[in-house]
């Protein structure tokens, strides 16, 4: 093992500005030489730096894949066969099979009825590769080019969305800047100080920030913009290695036609604001409506978000702003950052980009609708005063709707956490799928809370609450509390009318996020043994909370 900074030893290490010589460089006379996630692109005449795109088509606001044979594709008259468990199904005159069916429910969570889905068409592939990273020691590293060098696999995907999900509490994943070495110890000394150590070695460190990832991959690459980069943050650096899985939902041909878009949102300025009609307008359609189905964003900058939260009451969206201009202060560019030369705006947009997420993954149902609470909005975080460097505010989003897997299916529970916090829901979960989940050979499940004063993320057992709450010390939930206190209510929020706990329960679940992905393997949910699946609970009394269940994946024989 590394020495652990809760051992006192010092967190970042001068190693952490490995891998940069083989990440970017740029040529200032003919252009800019890209070189995407790591590995050498071919070089672009270009005069504006975000201008170059990853994917070779963003010059375009929206594109389709093209089937192999370039037209729209003859589906045939026959059915997939649908799942047939343990439960009893019934044929409807729609070709649809509901199920009904008894299951093992758990105390405090009601669950709907499961639905399985049919398509029609070949079926889009479901496989997953186990990763070995070796630890940098405590900080933040640039790992794209070690990770796609142990799939080439991924080189034969002409589409589809890759889960990255890392079996380890201690540590968490983000994407960033791929150039710069001082944004990765900025990003490091910038961390230190909004989580402080006694939350690193509970793992409430990690589980603030995501050890899951959903990332659209195109022609063969995981489709990261130009400045894009995956990092590994180790929080404690104690590890000698880090298992990283991967799934890939392959997107088949029959299905590739209208899978894939490029979405380009202008903000009017820097703060946070609502994209949720124009996402939706643009939301791939596919050939076979399913209820099963999945849709991610993700944004191609390194200085600007994607989050779900209020879609009514704007005041909530500007102290959204206020909130993280205050966790992240333009202060502290005097005080230690060094990637200082694009502005005082630029470094602490991308510790933003970090702590929020540039991706989002949400349940669609069977007519192409985005599954959204009653009161949730996507919302896009421009964290730059003009926006990116070359593209201004003009942000481009890649969606991927992903359906038509061998094995699908969609359920909703109602689960009461009974108290202020984050909760373990684990057992609760696999009583909810205790009969379709062993049916999963390789896939994901994706959980989904409808509602915006709460959220659901990953942690250690060390961190969740236990009752406690943000007393319990080393907690997840206190560590929140520390990041977003609750006396901002009345030194610097405006959205006040429902309590001084509710617009800090807003930020807490912007930080935590609306959803996580999980790898199922051979019917199991593949969290290491100190791992949950959390339940935070942001406000003080104690409500139902509603989550969309969706299992995507190939099929046990």
């Amino acid at each position: 093992g590394r020495p652990s900074p809760c051992t006192g030893s010092m967190l970042f290490p001068s190693a952490a500005v490995l891998n940069y010589s083989a990440t970017a460089s740029a040529t200032a006379a003919s252009g800019v030489c890209a070189l995407v996630a790591g590995v050498r692109q071919p070089a672009f005449c270009t005069t504006s730096r975000e201008s170059v795109s990853s994917l070779g088509l963003l010059r375009h606001s929206c594109w389709r894949l093209p089937t192999s044979a370039d037209c729209k594709p003859t589906l045939t008259a026959s059915s997939r066969s649908s799942f047939c468990g343990t439960g009893a199904f019934s044929q409807t005159t729609h070709g649809r099979q509901e199920a009904s069916r008894k299951s093992k429910r758990s105390p405090g969570s009601r669950q709907t009825s499961p639905k399985m889905s049919q398509a029609t068409g070949t079926t889009n592939r479901t496989w997953s590769k186990t990763v070995r990273i070796p630890s940098g020691g405590a900080g933040c590293h640039l790992i794209t080019s070690s990770v796609l060098k142990q799939i080439p696999e991924l080189k034969e995907v002409t589409a589809g969305l890759a889960n990255l999900w890392l079996r380890d509490s201690t540590a968490s994943l983000s994407v960033n800047e791929n150039a710069d070495p001082t944004v990765r110890s900025d990003l490091e000394g910038a961390l230190q100080r909004i989580m402080p150590n006694d939350f690193r070695c509970s793992g409430a460190a990690a589980g603030m920030l995501s050890n899951s990832l959903d990332v659209p991959v195109h022609s063969g690459r995981p489709a990261f913009g130009t400045w894009q980069g995956l990092y590994l943050i180790e929080t404690t650096g104690d590890r000698d290695f880090y298992e990283l899985e991967v799934t890939v939902h392959e997107i088949s041909s029959n299905f590739m036609r209208d899978s894939t878009k490029i979405v380009e949102v202008k903000s009017p300025s820097r703060g946070f604001f609502l994209a949720t009609d124009k996402f939706a307008s643009s939301l791939p359609r596919s050939e076979s409506q399913s209820e099963a189905a999945l849709c991610n964003m993700m944004i191609q900058h390194t200085s600007a978000s994607l989050t779900v939260n209020e879609n009514a009451d704007p005041d909530v969206r500007s102290d959204l702003e206020r909130a993280f201009n205050k966790i992240v202060p333009e202060a502290w560019n005097q005080q230690f950052f060094e990637h200082t030369y694009e502005g005082p705006d630029d470094m602490p947009a991308h510790v933003k980009s970090t702590l929020i997420g540039p991706s989002l993954s949400i349940p669609v149902n069977e007519h192409g609708q985005l599954l959204l609470g009653t009161w949730q909005g996507i919302t896009i975080g421009e964290h730059r005063n003009v926006g990116g460097w070359g593209s201004g505010m003009a942000r481009r989003v890649v969606v991927t709707r992903i359906n038509g897997c061998e094995l699908q299916w969609r359920g909703q529970i109602s689960i009461k956490a009974g108290s202020p916090g984050c909760h373990d829901i684990t057992t609760k979960l696999q009583n909810a799928l205790i009969d379709i989940l062993p049916q999963c050979k390789a896939g994901t499940l994706h959980i989904f809370i409808k509602h915006t004063s709460a959220s659901v993320g990953i942690g250690a057992a060390s961190c969740a609450s236990g009752g406690g709450g943000k007393d319990q010390e080393g907690s997840l939930d206190a560590l929140l509390e520390s990041v977003v206190p609750r006396n901002w209510s009345r030194s610097l929020f405006d959205h006040t009318m429902e309590g001084d706990d509710d617009m800090p329960a807003h930020v807490k679940s912007t930080l935590i996020g609306c959803g996580v992905t999980v790898p199922v393997r051979n019917g199991e949910l593949l969290l290491a043994p100190e791992q949950q699946v959390l339940l935070c609970e942001h406000r003080d009394y104690a409500t139902s909370r509603s989550l969309v269940l969706t299992l995507m994946g190939s099929r046990s024989p």
